[in-house]
């Protein structure tokens, strides 16, 4: 009987609002200003621009037209331009540093100075990402950055600049279940949960 309830409730809920709103879209694609129509996150900083992580670049939105936001060259030997270029996560810190995560690495964007800081995997270097195919970009309490990749899972110690990798041990079952990362969340508590496709 709840539950049925419930969903009549919504349905009257859902009446009323729909009879009252009127909603009009516009449509941007590469015909008016982004640069891909492939289009992964959309994002809006502290000071209310839009950004949008597209598979060809990064684009800010002022209200009026696009930028295309150039990611400069990493110090991976791997990087190239189609990587770096195909962004896939954004978030903002508490300092105005925007967080932009590609398939050539952590891109660091220092929103007040127009500077670019970048972290990338090494394969000798147990203190970078776990991998440069970024797919999940997340800010904890503390202000230390999560990154899910396709090969692991990363933490970036923002005070420190110290990176801690997790990775998946079929042996050990405290580890992270899987090292293809899809999603990354933080709850109120400040536990990490992490969403993989493995």
């Amino acid at each position: 009987m709840c539950r049925y309830f419930f969903f009549f409730f919504l349905c009257l809920v859902n009446l009323g609002f729909s009879q009252s709103k009127y909603y009009t879209f516009k449509s941007y694609n590469i015909d008016n200003g982004i640069s891909d129509n492939y289009v992964e996150q959309v994002f809006e900083d502290s000071k209310g621009f839009i950004w949008l992580a597209t598979h060809n670049g990064l684009n800010k939105f002022d209200g009026h037209s696009f930028k295309c936001i150039d990611l400069p060259a990493s110090d991976n030997s791997a990087d190239n331009v189609m990587s770096r270029n195909f962004v896939t996560s954004l978030v903002e810190d508490a300092h105005h540093i925007l967080w932009i995560g590609t398939l050539a690495g952590v891109y660091k964007y220092d929103l007040d100075n127009d500077k670019f800081t970048f972290y990338t995997h090494k394969e000798t270097d147990q203190n970078s990402l776990s991998s440069n195919y970024v797919e999940e970009l997340i800010l904890d309490k503390q202000g230390n950055s999560w990154v899910g990749t396709r090969i692991g899972l990363s933490q970036i110690n923002n005070k420190t600049q110290k990176i801690q990798q997790f990775n998946f041990n079929p042996k050990d079952n405290k580890t992270i279940p899987g090292n293809n990362i899809a999603a990354l969340a933080i709850d109120y508590q400040g536990t990490v949960w992490v969403g993989c496709r493995d």
